[in-house]
């Protein structure tokens, strides 16, 4: 349910400039639309994508590299999708 203090929250995160907006338009104002222009397309994108795949890179080895971790995945979606089977066939019943 939706409540008040919900929508509030939400109205809040929404409302609230990143530090994308915040430095693209310090370079807008500072320096003009150009740089404004080049901070949101090229800087802020670029920095992102690329941070992200570092993190990517690095953090998929974790998991993927363990075979213990990839027997209980197996193990764990296999029971999931058991419990949902069991769920379809007992609804339609």
């Amino acid at each position: 349910m939706i409540t008040l203090q919900f929508l509030l929250a939400a109205l809040v995160v929404v409302l609230a400039p990143g530090t994308g907006v915040i430095y693209t338009l310090a370079l807008g104002l500072g320096q003009g639309w150009r740089a404004a222009f080049w901070a949101v397309f090229m800087a802020m994108t670029f920095a992102i994508f690329l941070l992200y795949g570092v993190f990517a890179a690095a953090a998929r080895t974790w998991p993927w590299g363990s075979e213990v971790v990839m027997r209980w995945l197996n193990r764990s979606f296999a029971a999931i999708f058991a419990a949902l089977a069991g769920r379809f066939a007992l609804e339609r019943a």
